[in-house]
């Protein structure tokens, strides 16, 4: 029987991604983190969103977002100017489950 590689077949990249754990938002909340870089418009299975690469106390992971305060404050800051240091807060509409993300 013939492994995959034998075949030749060359697999074409749709664009980048971050091969690192997947972190989840409750996990990096009020924590320092390093943000290394971004990709905008990923396409989930919850729509469109932004791929944040992080580093939490020394281990790189991925984070996806649709918080609008983050997204519009990772537009305004230079390519040049990555990584940076930040730390994500949430912040409550009311006394409910709703509300969003940001940058602090």
């Amino acid at each position: 029987m013939k492994k995959f590689a034998e075949f030749g077949i060359k697999v074409e990249e749709n664009g980048r991604y971050f091969d690192v754990p997947k972190l989840q938002m409750h996990q990096v909340l009020n924590c320092e983190i390093e943000i290394l870089e971004f990709i905008t418009d990923v396409k989930t299975k919850n729509g469109m969103r932004y791929l944040l690469k992080i580093r939490l106390n020394g281990k790189d992971g991925k984070l996806f977002t649709d918080a609008k305060p983050i997204k519009e404050a990772l537009n305004q800051i230079p390519e040049n100017e990555f990584p940076f240091i930040a730390t994500i807060r949430q912040r409550r509409y009311d006394s409910g489950n709703t509300g969003t993300y940001y940058l602090e």
